[in-house]
């Protein structure tokens, strides 16, 4: 491991697992390493798997409580937690147009994994391109004339 790696590892704002109740797990970091409400943390089960999770409410001082976006299955108590950095972010774009994709933005469909584009699931939508709204207007409004015409 090289010097700068092991920094960004001593950098980390990491935790143990104090509890689990199906999706839901509290997490304990030391005092003034919580992560805030919305960032993702990542829970480690074993050497290669690992859950995510969001962290929802501060319980105490360098406590908090989490729900898992995957299973818990196989997460202990003492288990090690890391804080993601950031809130939980997918791959975003016209690559994933007939994908399927789990929470995490991770492919299931066998498919190459995407690039590193990325946006916060609690990040704004983008604006609609010119003309879209006509668009849009337009065809809601020939479904719901369709509809009252079925309906009489």
């Amino acid at each position: 491991m090289t010097e700068r790696e092991q920094r960004r590892i001593e950098g980390e704002k990491r935790g143990r697992v104090l509890a689990v109740r199906g999706t839901v797990v509290d997490v304990a970091f030391e005092p003034g390493t919580l992560p805030s409400i919305g960032d993702a943390v990542t829970c480690h089960l074993d050497h290669d798997r690992s859950v995510t999770a969001i962290v929802h409410a501060h319980l105490a001082e360098g406590a908090a409580r989490t729900v898992a976006v995957g299973s818990t299955r196989g997460l202990r108590l003492g288990n090690e937690v890391r804080h993601a950095g950031g809130p939980l972010s997918i791959p975003v774009g016209d690559m994933l147009l007939g994908r399927v994709v789990d929470l995490e933005g991770r492919p299931l469909d066998g498919g190459p994994p995407f690039p590193r584009t990325r946006r916060g699931c609690r990040s704004s939508a983008p604006g609609l391109a010119p003309g879209d709204a006509a668009r849009v207007g337009s065809s809601t409004q020939r479904a719901s004339r369709s509809s009252t015409c079925s309906v009489r």
